[in-house]
């Protein structure tokens, strides 16, 4: 983890961008912009307890979070996600 931070590695996306610091800072923007988003409709279906929505938004929110380097939230998506479908390999 990086000096600073508690829940993101902003060094896994500097090395996702081979070090351009352009790309970084699009790609940190992006992340911002999308995952709010990402949380409310994981929230949505989980409100709903549709476990389908629950496993397809819990697998794209895993997907954007580990780029960032947060670990601890891939890590509980991933476990949200197998728990509604523990056979899918998505």
């Amino acid at each position: 983890m990086s000096a600073g931070y508690d829940s993101i590695d902003p060094a896994v996306l500097m090395r996702a961008v081979a070090g351009d610091l352009a790309s970084f800072r699009a790609l940190s923007e992006t992340f911002l912009s999308i995952t709010p988003p990402m949380y409310a409709r994981l929230c949505a279906a989980l409100g709903e307890r549709d476990r389908a929505a629950i496993a397809h938004a819990s697998h794209a929110f895993k997907g954007t979070a580990a780029l960032v380097g947060a670990a601890a939230l891939t890590a509980r998506l991933q476990n949200t996600k197998k728990k509604q479908c523990p056979t899918n390999k998505m």
